[in-house]
């Protein structure tokens, strides 16, 4: 049965929807995933072929698993939209398939933005900004501890190198590990 026929038959009514077989379920996502919306008994295979199809036709699945989640993105990283479960993995998947999937990625991170930036440059706008502040804060707090160690070996003059390293290390320590 060609993918017209099928939308044809079923037209929108769910007591047709119920009536199709397995068969012509398939051979209907094949030539489109979107006709998943049509099926009412869905299956895990039926599902799979339809995300393959159309990564977009995730959004019709009733009951999602991280595989067919993972293969959606896959085959088009924007199906990250319709995810409900996202995993750093799933979303490291989507922006290398398209960058532009940044903008449903739920917990942004470093480094899925600059993947996503390398990928396309134009996501930036959906970039967490706050994400760098807080490495920006970090690195901060490393530049200040260092100068202090840099303050200590020089201005202490301190003779025994092992000492100095102690002292430094403690001064480091004391100053980010407080704040993380």
């Amino acid at each position: 049965m060609k993918l017209e026929e099928f939308l044809e038959k079923v037209n929108g009514r769910e007591q047709d929807i119920i009536n199709y077989s397995e068969k012509e379920a398939f051979e209907a996502v094949r030539q489109d995933g979107y006709a998943l919306q049509y099926v009412k008994d869905q299956t895990p295979e039926l599902c799979l072929e339809a995300v393959k199809q159309d990564g977009y036709a995730l959004r019709y699945v009733k009951d999602q698993t991280p595989e067919l989640c993972l293969e959606a993105v896959r085959q088009n990283g924007q199906a990250l939209r319709y995810v409900k479960d996202q995993t750093p993995e799933l979303c490291l998947e989507a922006v290398r398939q398209n960058g532009q999937a940044l903008q449903y990625v739920k917990d942004q991170t470093p480094e899925l933005c600059l993947e996503a930036v390398r990928q396309n440059g134009n996501v930036l706008q959906y970039v967490n900004k706050s994400i760098f502040e807080e490495e920006e804060d970090k690195v901060f707090r490393y530049e200040k501890a260092l100068k202090e160690i840099l303050s200590l070996l020089t201005n202490w003059k301190v003779r025994d190198i092992d000492k100095a390293f102690f002292i430094a290390k403690n001064a480091l320590t004391e100053e980010i590990g407080e704040k993380g």
